[in-house]
């Protein structure tokens, strides 16, 4: 059992990225006050849970339903974040936003695409499947969810740390770096989805 169990998380930590989203998070959020990334990285957390949670257990049932492939998840939260990561790196035309104008960050793109992206619903899918008649590895999918979803949140709270350290300035200049980062991630969504599209082999 702890093979398994050292085997999902393996593979839910590659798919998850939990010290890259941080400091993507680190990058947007870096001029938010302290209550407020705590806020959103708690609610991303327990949203981001959710949602792997369930689409383990119904998701192939889900998108047949609504007649949705993977690929176009990857292809759709790909564009959102191509576009939020231009607005990182250019700046917002209308300047910096007070405090209470700050966009709420925790479902997207925190929860969605960046914790629970289609890589890691995919991979809590197929490690779901392959532990089918075995409750306690079942169970064991369901625990590294919510280990994840804890180290996910540590991570996400020291993002406020990283900020104060920079200062203001320094902060800024992460944010636009990180957009950088952000946008390559957004390509690097399309293209899979593409690719695993089939159109063109």
């Amino acid at each position: 059992m702890w093979v398994y169990f050292w085997t999902t998380f393996g593979i839910l930590i590659i798919a998850i990225r939990p010290i890259e989203n941080a400091a993507i998070y680190a990058g947007l959020a870096h001029d938010y006050t302290q209550r407020e990334r705590s806020s959103m990285a708690g609610r991303a957390c327990l949203i981001a849970g959710a949602i792997l949670i369930v689409f383990t257990i119904a998701g192939n049932y889900i998108l047949a339903v609504i007649n949705i492939k993977l690929f176009s998840l990857q292809i759709g939260g790909g564009i959102l974040l191509m576009i939020l990561a231009m607005q990182t790196v250019m700046g917002k035309a209308s300047g910096k936003p007070s405090e209470g104008a700050h966009q709420d960050l925790a479902v997207f793109p925190l929860a969605m695409p960046l914790i629970a992206g289609p890589a890691a619903i995919t991979q809590a899918i197929v490690s779901y499947g392959a532990a089918q008649g075995d409750f306690i590895k079942q169970m064991i999918v369901f625990g590294v969810i919510l280990i994840m979803m804890g180290i996910v949140y540590i991570l996400l709270r020291l993002a406020g740390a990283i900020t104060r350290l920079l200062g203001a300035k320094g902060a800024e200049m992460l944010a636009r770096i990180l957009g950088i980062l952000l946008a390559a991630l957004a390509a690097n969504l399309i293209l899979q989805g593409l690719a695993n599209s089939g159109l063109f082999k």
